[in-house]
């Protein structure tokens, strides 16, 4: 099995690679807070949350997570 996810957006401009991705590297949850649900309606993603409105999220460091194409990537500020 692979440690490597390949990253990127539906439209292709922005992508790039998680490396070192494991149960030992990072903490899975599913976060239920507004801010969450708000973003994936933000981002069209409405259909990724479960049906009690949770986002499945891997959290992991910053330095196993690199981009090779992105000029498109921003922030959005919710609140």
């Amino acid at each position: 099995m692979s440690d490597q996810v390949a990253l990127g957006c539906k439209c292709g401009a922005v992508h790039g690679i998680a490396r070192e991705v494991s149960r030992h590297n990072g903490t899975r949850g599913v976060c239920y807070c507004d801010d969450c649900q708000a973003y994936a309606h933000f981002l069209g993603g409405a259909d990724l949350l479960d049906r009690w409105g949770g986002s499945d999220i891997y959290q992991m460091m910053p330095k196993r997570v690199s981009f090779d194409a992105g000029s498109k990537l921003r922030c959005v500020r919710l609140r």
